[in-house]
């Protein structure tokens, strides 16, 4: 071969490759593109629709024998959790653009911590760190009141996790339930008693709730005394059933929903991988709501995962900060500075 013809295969060769290359960053481009469109338009699951619920929900239903501890007692299974919940919505996990929020403003992660009130090994970790969290706290436990304090006072928001009644029979919310079969009165009385248990909480969630947060009567109830002591109501979301939001919403409740459960196998894959779909939520929507429990591992996994939130652009925020509704009607406890754990 002429050493001319060799310089003419060599550069259609290059031109070849080069035109390779392009249409494949062009197929990428185009692969992200439909992925952040699908992110973008998938529509919120809608409260109160129907849809698979939660055999073991992520406020962390407790099997009927087993004895409350400083973890979540039985973690919810990737089976029974509903696609929004543990998966994330389309593109998220392949590969979706990270960065999809506005220029100027900043991505916002609501994390909060279920099932505060038990024992301090892990409540240590959380309070130490610099974040503003959310923490769930049960109303019942043998340390809710001093918890919620150490809480307030770390700076961290806090609020009621109620006990309600789940679907599975055989797992215990704990005292103080809400249940379907509880009187309009005494389902008031109960919700009084627990807000009053939690000094400054800012707003309510359902501890389990499977079967309560798809009674419409019951979350009347409920929603009546948390509207009319000034709080929001947080839907942990256990069930793909839950009336809590649309019900909120027509009662001028502000309230909001989890999206994401960040702990329900023990273990710090899982947590890593939750909190990435939390985040790009996140970055894909301007906002993201994320659940978690009083477990050493999520604590640990969080605070290493901290500095590459903040890298992303992402803020964590309390979740007063995500309300619908009319969050000017949420009561606003503000923490006082100086942490003290005993």
């Amino acid at each position: 071969m002429s050493p001319m013809l060799r310089r003419e295969l060599a550069a259609v060769l290059g031109l070849a490759l080069f035109a390779a290359t392009l249409g494949a960053e062009f197929g990428v481009m185009w692969a992200w593109q439909r992925q952040a469109m699908a992110l973008l338009t998938q529509e919120e699951g809608e409260p109160g629709r129907e849809g698979p619920g939660l055999e073991q929900p992520g406020g962390g239903e407790q099997a009927a024998g087993e004895t409350p501890q400083d973890t979540l007692q039985d973690p919810l299974t990737r089976a029974g959790v509903p696609d929004g919940l543990w998966r994330g919505h389309p593109g998220e996990e392949h590969g979706a653009p990270q960065r999809l929020v506005p220029s100027g403003r900043r991505a916002r992660l609501a994390i909060v911590i279920d099932d505060w009130g038990y024992g301090w090994q892990a409540a240590r970790e959380f309070l130490e760190l610099d974040v503003p969290l959310t923490a769930a706290v049960l109303p019942n436990a043998p340390y809710s009141r001093q918890q919620a304090l150490q809480a307030r006072r770390r700076g961290f928001e806090v609020i009621v996790h109620l006990p309600m009644e789940p679907q599975d029979g055989r797992a215990d919310p704990g005292p103080g339930a809400i249940t379907t079969g509880l009187s309009d009165e005494e389902i008031r009385r109960r919700v009084i008693e627990a807000i009053e248990a939690v000094p400054g909480a800012a707003g309510v969630s359902n501890h389990m709730g499977s079967m309560a947060t798809a009674a419409t009567r019951v979350m009347k109830q409920v929603l009546e005394v948390v509207g009319s002591r000034g709080l929001f109501f947080l839907d942990s979301r256990t069930t793909a059933r839950s009336v809590a939001g649309s019900l909120a919403s027509a009662m001028g409740v502000p309230w909001a929903q989890n999206q994401v459960f960040l702990d329900g196998e023990d273990d710090p894959q899982t947590v890593r991988r939750q909190l990435e779909l939390a985040a790009r939520r996140a970055l894909a929507r301007g906002e993201a709501i994320a659940i978690g429990h009083v477990r050493p591992v999520t604590a640990r996994v969080l605070q290493e995962t901290l500095p590459e939130l903040r890298r992303r652009g992402i803020e964590l925020v309390p979740v007063s900060a995500l309300l619908k509704g009319s969050p000017e009607k949420a009561h606003a406890a503000a923490p006082t500075p100086g942490p003290s754990v005993p």
